[in-house]
């Protein structure tokens, strides 16, 4: 609700203000468009509604009003310690402290951005849809480093609690030649937060009676935070039971100092959780656990004089997890891996006004292992086998760009080259090669007016799991397939943005190509596999806004449409429905409360596993109260009007959590 950042006209630099992108693509010969005349003239109406507060103002690097009350963090760079992402692309960076989510984690947070959805089917492995591209075609990181994962659903950045991230930092569109294979169709970066003094925390929501603990404290070299949260199984609005419990401990340990020209800086995140469950429709006939989730991630950084920096990471995980059937079939599976990673890159002026930049990067997984255990009906033999054996990805990346400002002019341009490769056990290695590159301009029209346009390609290698992994999973039984070809995707992207003293109002057309869809197909009842099943083009119009007032008063809106298509015509699957929001508020010295109002529109034509849902208008809301200056009182509520509706199209997808009220008492010392 309270601002978030948007890289800004002016290139990817970051704004303290809270709006998103805007283009206008060609719609689908047979899109229904027409039915979405009210709300795209609704969009079309939010662009110029309001300019008249944009008034007389200073340059454009002035700040907007800020809250008197901000808490001392900092947040390292993005994009692997760079400033910016890359120029014309729209970019959002979130505050888990201002967003009012009670216990969805990272995947609620990412959400309140528009063209931003959830996916699949829930709980704290929540995924999301970015710009109708979700599961593995996303690209997720923590501190720059890649997060790796073997369930469909993708990889999931929900082992730190949100009450120890920083920022959440959304980018919309493909960006591999930015940040790697992966990165097809968003990124969506967590950077841990660096406390500046104490800060205690403890809060409880009715969603599941969750209880949340946090504990920190730091100073300008070294910080440390731990966080608890701890749910039960939760309800929907009509009263059904989810299958949402489990226990989380996550921890963030940072350090930064300088010896002579060189600086350093470290970052380890620890975090353990227990019994997760799986909340969808098979629940209680079929029942999926996650008895553990362990992660280890550390990070090493070290920077000198004359632009170059390099850094190295480490990225130990595991997850267990247990189906049971309803006539006490069981099935156990283990999955354990270690990623490691370095990165050396260089930034030279070459010009007047024009930088270079340009490095390599390693990837590698090993010790990718899943082992699984079936429990037949009454207690029989177990049978036990190895679904991935020693399985490995070996990537080496070579990137450069170039960037700069001319007469006003910001553009940017790159390129990078992978060359990987995959193995396992008992199977042929498996070799590819790919390049990917970018370009952006942004381009002042007029005084408080610019342009902004981003053309880029991306693409990501079919998992491990996707290639090799046979054996039982939450969603059915998967039989891998060596032969995958990788996804390829192109993309356009054309916007405005007017940035005025109070007001920042901004908007995004995109087109985005995608061809060869890895998708999981049934070849028999819960008998699943994956193949390179179509090529499609995502069309879509963003638009998103805020106003900040004199005297604390601020408002937001924004909303996307989103329509996915393949080859043969059909309704491609992620794809998030249309989407409108506005929210108001006012933070004073000692109080403050904000206000969302959410609607989204029916989804009548699903693609491949899902399912047609109705329509929903969400409400949320918190208000905060300092009863003296290192106390902070607030009270959240999500799902006000308590709707029953479906977060997500997934055929599996349960329907939401009702309404749901929380409280939170924050001391902060120093």
């Amino acid at each position: 609700m309270a601002p978030h950042d948007t890289g800004s006209a002016q290139g990817g630099e970051t704004k303290r203000y809270n709006s998103r992108s805007v283009p206008m693509p060609t719609p689908h010969p047979s899109s229904p468009w027409r039915r979405r005349a009210p709300a795209l003239a609704l969009l079309a109406l939010l662009l110029p509604g309001v300019r008249w507060a944009a008034g007389e103002a200073p340059d454009r690097e002035e700040e907007p009003v800020k809250s008197e009350h901000v808490e001392q963090v900092e947040v390292p760079a993005r994009r692997g310690g760079d400033p910016e992402a890359p120029v014309g692309m729209a970019s959002t960076v979130v505050d888990p402290e201002k967003e009012p989510v009670l216990s969805d984690g990272v995947a609620g947070l990412a959400a309140t951005v528009a063209g931003v959805a959830k996916n699949g089917q829930g709980g704290l492995f929540q995924s999301i849809s970015i710009r109708g591209a979700a599961r593995q075609r996303i690209l997720q990181m923590v501190d720059s480093v890649r997060i790796t994962g073997d369930r469909r659903a993708g990889a999931a950045v929900s082992f730190l609690d949100p009450l120890l991230i920083g920022s959440l930092d959304v980018l919309r569109g493909p960006a591999s030649a930015a940040y790697g294979p992966g990165a097809l169709g968003g990124v969506l970066e967590v950077l841990p937060r660096h406390f500046q003094g104490p800060v205690f925390t403890g809060g409880f929501s009715g969603e599941g009676n969750t209880t949340i603990l946090r504990a920190a404290g730091g100073n300008e070299n070294f910080s440390v935070g731990v966080a608890r949260r701890e749910a039960d199984n939760g309800e929907t609005a009509t009263g059904a039971t989810r299958n949402s419990a489990f226990r989380q401990w996550s921890a963030v340990v940072s350090g930064r100092w300088g010896i002579g020209p060189r600086q350093y800086r470290f970052t380890w995140v620890p975090s353990l959780a227990e019994d997760i469950g799986k909340p969808n429709t098979d629940f209680p006939e079929r029942t999926t656990i996650y008895p553990e989730e362990r992660h280890q991630l550390v990070r090493f950084v070290v920077a000198g004089d004359g632009g170059w920096e390099g850094s190295a990471w480490l990225h130990a995980q595991s997850l267990d997890t247990r189906v049971t059937e309803s006539d006490g079939a069981r099935a156990s599976i283990t999955q354990e891996s270690v990623d490691l990673g370095s990165r050396w890159r260089q930034e030279k002026a070459v010009g007047h006004g024009v930088s270079l930049r340009w490095g390599v990067e390693t990837f590698h997984r090993r010790n990718v292992d899943a082992t699984e255990r079936l429990e037949p009906t009454g207690g029989g033999t177990p049978l036990t086998q190895r679904t991935l054996d020693n399985a490995a990805t070996d990537e080496v990346n070579l990137f450069v760009s170039a960037g700069g400002k001319r007469e006003h002019i910001h553009w940017e341009t790159g390129g990078r080259f992978t060359w990987l490769q995959q193995r396992n056990e008992g199977a042929a290695d498996v070799n590819h090669a790919a390049g990917s590159g970018f370009a952006g301009i942004v381009v002042p029209l007029a005084a408080r007016l610019s342009f902004k346009g981003h053309a880029g390609s991306g693409w990501r290698y079919a998992t491990l799991s996707e290639r090799f992994f046979t054996g039982t999973t939450g969603r059915g039984s998967v039989l891998g397939n060596p032969d995958l070809d990788p996804e390829r995707s192109f993309a356009l992207e054309a916007g405005l943005q007017w940035l005025g003293r109070h007001v920042l109002i901004s908007g995004s057309l995109f087109r985005t190509r995608i061809s060869d869809f890895i998708e999981r197909v049934e070849i028999a009842p819960d008998l699943l596999t994956f193949v390179n099943l179509t090529s499609g083009t995502l069309v879509g119009v963003e638009t998103e806004g805020n106003w900040h007032g004199e005297t604390g008063w601020h408002a937001i809106w924004g909303g996307q449409i989103v329509e996915g298509r393949d080859k043969d015509d059909r309704a491609l699957a992620d794809v998030s429905p249309d989407e409108l929001f506005a929210g108001v508020g006012r933070d004073r010295q000692r109080w403050g409360f904000d206000t969302r109002l959410t609607w989204r529109a029916e989804k009548n034509d699903p693609g491949s596993s899902e399912k047609a849902i109705g329509s929903a208008t969400l409400l949320s809301a918190s208000a905060f109260f300092r009863p003296a200056p290192a106390w902070r009182l607030e009270l959240r509520a999500v799902n006000l009007l308590d709707e029953a509706y479906f977060p997500a199209a997934d055929t599996k997808a349960q329907e939401a959590p009702g309404r749901t009220f929380g409280i939170f008492l924050t001391w902060s010392g120093g």
